[in-house]
């Protein structure tokens, strides 16, 4: 916790050397203002891949790998049967046959998680604007 207390703190900028525009770039003048906002994006990018490594443990842990049993009945099935249920491997990729339900089960629980959360976050967002300020009771 003080490891990323340190890491956001304003005093330790160590990418505020790092030009965020192409207008910094080919000018090496850097402004304050611009700095700031690109420490700010730089923050926010971090804050997002986090969130994302935290959606694909999280759906490692939510859903674990097939039982024995399962997977003991899913290799006795014939590959009729596994196609018509979504399955459609070949006889030689039988041995994927543990990991495709998982891995279609942790996908689309982080699709659905992802499409569930950004229209949250741009709502929770339009709370801070001064137009929804303005005319909360028409909102509510």
């Amino acid at each position: 916790c003080g490891f990323i207390k340190l890491l956001l703190a304003p005093e330790f900028n160590f990418t505020g050397a790092i030009p965020c525009t192409y207008g910094e770039l080919a000018s090496a003048q850097t402004d304050e203002s611009e700095s700031e906002r690109c420490r700010q994006g730089r923050t926010g990018t971090c804050f997002l891949l986090a969130g994302m490594l935290m959606l694909v443990s999280g759906s490692r842990l939510i859903i674990p790998r097939l039982r024995e049993v399962e997977e003991q009945f899913l290799l006795q099935q014939p590959t009729h049967l596994l196609s018509r249920e979504g399955l459609t491997l070949r006889a030689e990729q039988r041995q994927q046959i543990r990991t495709v339900p998982i891995r279609w089960k942790r996908a689309h629980l982080i699709f659905v998680s992802v499409f569930l959360i950004f229209p949250l976050t741009l709502l929770w967002e339009f709370t801070y604007c001064d137009f929804f300020g303005e005319n909360a009771l028409y909102f509510i």
